[in-house]
């Protein structure tokens, strides 16, 4: 598993959004870019295998009942972000 979670080169569809480990990291809570220990709880408490959202990213219409944390809502914006413009992720301003 690479250590900075880069893009794979998975074949799935451009236009299906994935999220990564990346765009999580991005979030700046509070107290500071989430830890590792709190990374892998929220995993385990979605059902989301950290390994498979570090190397391919998860698909955001395969887990609906993501949609509403508003965690996620940000997650995906990120991800939207860098999708549309190509660019490395933006950091979370809020």
């Amino acid at each position: 598993m690479p250590s900075n979670c880069a893009p794979s080169n998975s074949t799935s569809s451009k236009r299906e959004l994935r999220i990564h480990l990346r765009h999580v990291r991005a979030i700046d809570p509070a107290g500071g870019p989430l830890c590792t220990p709190g990374i892998r709880a929220w995993c385990r408490q979605h059902g989301i295998d950290l390994h498979v959202l570090c190397e391919d990213g998860i698909a955001v219409d395969d887990h609906p009942h993501l949609h509403d944390d508003p965690f996620v809502v940000r997650v995906i914006e990120i991800a939207r972000a860098e999708q549309a413009g190509g660019e490395a992720v933006i950091r979370d301003a809020t």
